[in-house]
């Protein structure tokens, strides 16, 4: 973000971000002032809030690792797989056997050297209940394709199999941690550290099909796995980020707030001598507990109201209809600047 460099930010007396969302405005601005964060995600700044502990970052990177992990086991049960495949078509064993070969296979090939860190307890916290959550979407699939010929479904039936089955595994693997989540509120699971928990989190936000969390009325997390739509390596870079020492540093020596962006300008009495960071270009659409606190369409709202203060303003979005809206709005007070695909609205440009 260039523009950053042609806003003095540190001429004001506070930096004052309203949808803290990614930290990417935190980290393009670069403030030396006073730092106060805001997102309207109670979950969120829950997890910002522990991003300090050492722990926190095993879990992340174990996340990272292991779910590099499943892909690779998921490709190497895939030939043995693909075989007991071609036996229930045949009909050589049953729809109810084909749980059992599902099973024989992962329990022999967990033993191999390069996935025993996969199944290790202290990661997935019960073998059992992960086993169980692999095999499941496995069999699903197996018998959603029996009858079907590969080779009218996929280019390559090898490789389009391998696919096929990654993705019921990766299926699994979100659907653990999901209910390990869900489970700690519960009497079947009571051992989940704080570390696991908001690692876990983490990864349920970046994998889900759904652009926000979902909670039903026990605020039990509801979301599925995004499939093929999931970037691997996205992961793997968010964890990098949010261990970044500089990054963790800023949010440490920030002061954290849990408001709407209009309840947080309020409560901390902001004046035109702050500059306010509005950045709905990366909005962190989550649902907090079941209230609808962060959808995109609220934090707008919020946004359209912020505009109508007298406040110095930088608003950061993607999309130019919104943009076009926003500067109507503000009556001339904002003017757009277009920057590497996003576009900066603000009343302050030096």
């Amino acid at each position: 973000m260039d523009f950053a460099s042609a806003i003095n930010i540190n001429k004001y007396n506070r930096y004052l971000e309203v949808i803290l969302g990614e930290g990417e405005s935190l980290m393009e601005f670069n403030p030396a002032i006073p730092c106060y964060l805001n997102d309207s995600n109670t979950d969120l700044i829950s997890f910002y809030k522990y991003l300090n502990e050492p722990d926190l970052h095993s879990e992340l990177k174990l996340f990272a690792q292991n779910w590099e992990l499943i892909g690779k086991f998921s490709r190497f049960c895939s030939g043995e797989i693909l075989i007991a495949f071609q036996d229930l078509n045949q009909g050589i064993i049953s729809s109810e056997d084909v749980e059992y070969m599902i099973r024989a296979i992962v329990m022999m090939n967990m033993h191999q050297d390069e996935y025993i860190p996969l199944f290790e307890q202290k990661f997935v916290v019960s073998l059992d209940l992960f086993t169980n959550a692999l095999i499941n979407p496995v069999v699903d699939a197996l018998l959603k394709l029996k009858g079907d010929k590969l080779s009218d479904k996929f280019e390559s039936e090898e490789e389009g199999f391998k696919a096929s089955m990654e993705t019921a595994f990766k299926k699994g693997f979100f659907r653990h941690f999901r209910s390990l989540i869900n489970w700690q509120k519960t009497e079947l699971i009571d051992c989940i550290s704080l570390s696991k928990h908001f690692a876990s989190w983490l990864f349920i936000k970046e994998f889900s099909k759904e652009p926000h969390l979902n909670y039903d009325k026990n605020g039990n997390i509801k979301n599925h796995y995004g499939g093929v739509n999931c970037n691997d390596k996205v992961f793997i870079k968010k964890v990098n980020q949010i261990t970044n020492l500089d990054f963790i540093k800023k949010i440490q020596n920030s002061s954290l707030r849990n408001n709407t962006p209009t309840q947080f300008l309020e409560n901390i009495e902001a004046t035109n001598k702050d500059i306010i960071v509005a950045n709905l270009s990366n909005s962190n659409i989550i649902l907090s507990n079941g209230k609808n606190y962060s959808g995109l369409n609220s934090q707008i709202d919020q946004v359209k109201n912020i505009i109508n203060m007298d406040l110095n303003l930088i608003v950061i979005v993607e999309d130019k209809k919104l943009a076009i809206e926003l500067e109507t709005i503000s009556k001339g007070k904002l003017t757009t600047t277009n920057e590497n695909s996003k576009l900066i609205l603000s009343n302050i440009i030096d």
